[in-house]
């Protein structure tokens, strides 16, 4: 089973900060698309952004956020960061309901 976890995006969404300006490339892994997006295009000493990671994933597969209970494991993230730079803990959406053949 696939185990959903960003230590690959922090090696394949090759971000970096220089001069200000936020640049991350899309990459395209096994099963998904995936792309590091920030709520700002410059980053100012002090302030706090936000990261987000996209996931665009192939028909039938699916990622589990912080609870996935027994079916699965979190995603999890494993940052290189720039010096001087600290990572708050992950957000997640709120799941939406699925029902499958009686089961939810």
């Amino acid at each position: 089973m696939w185990k959903p976890s960003l230590l690959f995006v922090a090696a394949l969404c090759s971000w970096q900060v220089s001069s200000g300006a936020l640049f991350a490339a899309p990459q395209s892994v096994q099963h998904a698309h995936v792309e590091l997006v920030a709520d700002t295009a410059a980053v100012a000493p002090g302030e706090s952004f936000r990261l987000g990671i996209r996931f665009e994933l192939e028909p039938h597969w699916h990622l589990y956020w912080l609870n996935p209970g027994s079916s699965g494991f979190p995603i999890t993230v494993d940052w290189d960061l720039p010096e001087g730079f600290a990572v708050s803990s992950l957000r997640f959406p709120a799941p939406q309901r699925v029902e499958l053949g009686g089961l939810v």
